[in-house]
Parts: structure tokens; sequence; C-alpha cells
């Protein structure tokens, strides 16, 4: 049964009948780059410098030792928040309702079984703008995730991608604005970067497609991995040609063959992941001292000590009511959304404030 819902939490329309999933899932996800020694690398980095013991055990975990003290991680998963808490943030149904009801804006949606073309289809019709198409729960890295199905059958494509992840879909409105992740620990605001989607910047002489070539030369692989070191960062990774790209291009009245005039910016992909050619940009600095304060408020409901908490917003300086959601709360964060910035000035080792969490403050000296 399809539920629209509407940031107030008014129920805008029942979907009566249960249909049955008949559309079968054509669309299997991609595999995707094992980052697990990336984000180790980070941590491996900064806790040679904090003088904390570190390895990596022969069953993939990364155990940190001092003073008789243990810690260990596994991929982004740390000790500091249990099965439990992984539950609650996987749960988007459950994150999107409770923070619903505290005010907090979240996007207008409907929760739908997976398959439930029709159901999504009607709430397109219903809000009248652009969705988005993302498995209910327990999915990260945008898998499963489309952006404004504009067709029939890219919607239906959506869905059924949506709905190899799990039995239920979220069909949101689209929210216009930045998508910025801002880190927590232990309540205590750490930093912010905004994720850019990928980009090409006219030239008056090359195709779309000639700039995207012309871009990439420049990036590595897709999935290709680099240990942490701060004099070869940041990584940029290719710019994929994605059945979704053509789309995206339409919006924006051109194809790959279209010449952009001389210094028009063209986007090539909606969705921000670094992994689709996306890059980050530090903003800490610029975080509206609202937002920080609703992000505090977040993470206390949901008892999450480790949190990335995504904001899609018009002007992170600002948070002007109607201007700004909650798209997602994650524990786990991936930490190299903070180490792989461009503006490498601003870069902000968070890794060091997250190992101290993790221990007892007597455990650190002045020095680390």
């Amino acid at each position: 049964m399809a539920r629209i819902i509407d940031s107030t939490g008014l129920v805008l329309f029942r979907n009566g009948r249960r249909l049955k999933n008949r559309l079968s899932a054509v669309v299997r996800p991609g595999n995707k780059p094992d980052t697990t020694g990336l984000e180790y690398s980070y941590y491996l980095h900064e806790a040679h410098g904090m003088g904390i013991q570190a390895r990596i055990l022969d069953n993939n975990i990364l155990q940190l030792r001092k003073n008789g003290l243990v810690q260990n991680i596994f991929h982004a998963f740390t000790d500091l928040d249990g099965e439990a808490s992984l539950m609650i943030a996987g749960d988007k149904i459950f994150c999107n309702s409770l923070l619903r009801r505290q005010g907090i804006p979240v996007p207008d949606h409907a929760v739908l079984r997976s398959g439930d073309y029709r159901g999504a289809a009607e709430f397109q019709r219903e809000c009248g703008a652009p969705v988005v198409i993302k498995p209910a729960k327990n999915t990260g890295d945008s898998r499963g995730v489309c952006i404004d199905p504009a067709t029939p059958f890219a919607l239906w494509r959506a869905v059924n991608h949506a709905g190899m992840f799990g039995r239920e879909i979220l069909v949101e409105k689209f929210c216009e604005g930045t998508n910025y992740r801002l880190l927590f620990c232990r309540g205590s605001f750490l930093a912010a970067s905004s994720r850019d989607p990928a980009r090409v910047i006219g030239d008056g002489a090359h195709t779309v497609r000639g700039l995207i070539d012309l871009a990439n030369a420049g990036r590595l692989e897709n999935g290709r991995l680099m240990k942490y070191d701060p004099k070869t960062r940041p990584i940029l990774y290719k710019i994929p040609v994605t059945k979704d790209l053509a789309g995206v291009l339409k919006r924006q009245g051109l194809t790959l063959d279209s010449v952009p005039l001389k210094g028009e910016e063209v986007r090539v992909q909606d969705i921000c992941h670094w992994l689709y050619g996306g890059s980050y940009h530090d903003v800490t600095d610029e975080v509206s001292p609202d937002f920080i304060a609703l992000g505090k408020k977040v993470v206390d409901l949901l008892g999450i000590k480790l949190a990335g908490i995504d904001l899609i917003a018009r002007d992170i300086r600002t948070a002007l009511p109607g201007t700004y959601v909650i798209n997602e709360v994650n524990t786990s964060p991936g930490i190299l959304v903070h180490y792989e910035v461009q503006n490498r000035h601003k870069v902000r080792p968070v890794v060091r404030e997250i190992i101290r969490a993790m221990f007892p403050a007597e455990s650190f000296s002045s020095s680390t």
C-alpha cells in the first residue's frame, strides 16, 4: 500500500489496492570496488602519528591498541556504534518518520512495495516534480538510487533496480540544492563537505563526449585504490558514460554530440558519489550554526555516536525554512568524504578526533 507523506506528516492519499509485484528485476546492481583498504589507510596514517598501535588482522579487521585498550574497525564500521544503532540508521523509513515527528524537514515521500511501478507513477504525478527512487533500508554509496527518471520506462527501471535491495522502496520528491555531508562524533561536529556531481566546462570546440574524455585524462580508473598519502591527494575517478547520462544532458538541452559554449558548465551526472566522477570540497567553516545545532539534535534523537548526516540545502551558510532537508543519516560514514577534498588546504584530519573518541582522554598526551 503506497502512503504518500508530506514533510508535516499529512497522508496525502492512499493507494487502496495492494498490487502484486509483477515486475521482475532486470537491472543488476553493478559490482562496486572494495574501498576497505582506502578507509583503513586513513586510520593507519593518523594512528601512526598519535602513537596508536594499529594492524590489520588476518580476518581483515583493523585493530587499534593503546595502553591495553582495544578498538576494532571493519570497513567503515567502528566499535563506537553497535549493531542496534546500525539498524536504526539503516532503516530510512523509520528515520524519516522519527525526524518528521520532531519537526525536522525530510523529503516528501512514498513508501512502496518493491516493484510497485504504478504507485511510483502516481506519486510522481501527484507531487508534480522530479522524484528520486531509492531502496528503503540498509544500503549506502548511492546503491540502487536513481534521480529524476523522466520517462515511464526510466521510472519502471528505477523502481525495479531499487527493489533488488529489499522488500520496500522510497519514492521521494527531488529537493533542489547541494548535497552536504556533516560529520558528528559523540555529539561534536567535526567537519562538513560538499559533494558535487561530475561536471565539464565547455570550450566552444569540443563536444560533451570530448570534454568528458579530456576530464578523464587526468583521473584514475574507477575503483583503483591508492593508500592514503597527503602528497598524492585528492583522488578523482573517471566520469562514467552511464545509461542515465543522456537524460541528464537532455534536461539541459544537450546530447553527447553537443558543443557547449566556452565557459558553459554542463552537469554530466546526477549522483554526487565520487565513483561517478563527483568531487568533494571542505565547507566546515561555512556551515550555519543552525545546521550544526540541527545535526546534534538528529544524532541525539537516533542515539548514534559516529554519524554522517546528508543535508540537501540551497545555502549551507543560512538555514532558511523551506530551503533544506535532512536526506539521510549514516552510521559508519565514509571518512574519505573529508580526506579526498579538492581544496587541500582545508582538509580536516577527522580520524584523529574519532580515534580520540574511542579511547579515554588520559590515553593521549597534549602533543597528540
